[in-house]
């Protein structure tokens, strides 16, 4: 099991990594913006990693305790968070940890969401970009994220990845 102390910088996924996510909220904003449901019909892949959220097995607390792991990783390492959002989404989760104490944004020392530097993931220019920008080609760097056609490219980069499931969290790795 790898242990956060042996890295430099730690690259996290938002989205079931740090935080559950709900597509059917967006489905619905959307829909009330008018949008057809089809448009954002999330995968089956995606529905069955976020069933456990919406069936109340993963609680409130969870989210508290990658906070607070958050927080005192951000005293030893350099946390960005890089991650496939939208405008919506992003406003939800600023909320939702202010909620809790301060933005989400906060607890890292940079991020990068998809819809404000206009790439996403699995596409290599997203890593490369984060990459140049940080230095990180002499740097240890740990990314986690919940799908393994994200962890691809960060591994061809020299990053080591983890893919994060229900069996395997964040809070698992200390």
């Amino acid at each position: 099991m790898c242990k956060y102390h042996v890295y430099d910088v730690l690259i996290f996924d938002l989205g079931n990594t740090i935080l559950p996510i709900a597509p059917e909220l967006t489905i619905r904003k959307f829909q009330h913006l008018g949008f057809q449901e089809n448009i954002l019909n999330p995968s089956k892949i995606v529905r069955k990693n976020l069933s456990d959220y919406q069936k109340g097995e993963i609680e409130t607390a969870d989210f508290l305790a990658h906070l607070e792991l958050l927080e005192d990783l951000q005293k030893t390492h350099q946390l960005i968070l890089l991650s496939n959002t939208n405008a919506l989404h992003t406003a939800s989760f600023e909320a939702k940890a202010l909620k809790f104490s301060k933005p989400l944004s906060s607890y890292f020392d940079a991020v990068y969401y998809s819809q404000e530097v206009g790439m996403s993931k699995p596409d290599a220019a997203i890593y490369k970009y984060v990459h140049q920008k940080h230095s990180l080609h002499n740097k240890k760097v740990l990314f986690l994220d919940d799908l393994s056609e994200n962890l691809v490219v960060p591994k061809r980069l020299g990053w080591e990845v983890v893919q994060i499931s229900k069996e395997k969290t964040i809070l698992d790795l200390r």
